[in-house]
């Protein structure tokens, strides 16, 4: 597997924009590429109440009536997240069990107390039946990071209050072990510098 794009989901306050947001992927042989996120776009579905599948169905056109659709609801907003993603240079990186990324974020207005939520867009190796080539497929979905294994998060602020660093990283699952809790290894416990 390919890790091909990194997005996260960050619970701002309404109407605050980070100054500056850039994202820091980590290898086990260290800092891998800096880069910067931009506001994006993450879908997706959510089921319909009954008053809009009502509203659906009238609009329904008739057999052999050619009209455009009138009505077309718009993007799901999962209040109080905002979406950021950036894609990784060159062909990505093989996702290993090291993988960490640091989201360094220069804000001066308060955050909610919501868990950031980290998603990924991979793509998988598949052999081509009758050539028996290998293909990389790329996702057209983001797939959560906690899908992937387990993950341990650690938020920090510094001391002056305009900066955030939220720090991600990817644990394996012990074989055997379904419920696994998330446990954050010794090696990441840190400490911001006093600038």
């Amino acid at each position: 597997m390919c890790l091909k794009r990194v997005g996260v989901e960050l619970a701002l306050m309404e109407g605050t924009r980070p100054i500056e947001i850039t994202a820091h992927v980590y290898t086990n042989y260290g800092l891998y590429c800096k880069l910067p996120l931009k506001p994006d776009y993450l879908p997706i579905s959510r089921p319909l109440t009954a008053q809009e599948q009502f509203i659906l169905d009238k609009d329904k056109r008739t057999r052999g009536e050619r009209r455009p659709k009138r009505i077309h609801f718009g993007a799901c907003h999962r209040a109080p997240y905002t979406f950021f993603s950036t894609a990784l240079p060159g062909d990505g990186l093989p996702l290993t069990e090291g993988l960490r990324v640091e989201v360094w974020m220069h804000l001066y207005d308060p955050m909610w107390s919501c868990t950031p939520l980290f998603h990924f867009k991979c793509s998988h190796a598949r052999t081509h039946p009758l050539t028996k080539r290998v293909h990389w497929i790329k996702d057209k979905l983001w797939t959560p990071a906690g899908s992937l294994g387990l993950v341990a998060l650690q938020q920090d602020e510094t001391p002056c209050g305009c900066g955030v660093r939220v720090r991600m990283m990817l644990l394996p699952i012990p074989h055997g072990v379904t419920n696994a809790e998330p446990r954050v290894p010794d090696s990441c416990a840190y400490r911001l510098e006093e600038a």
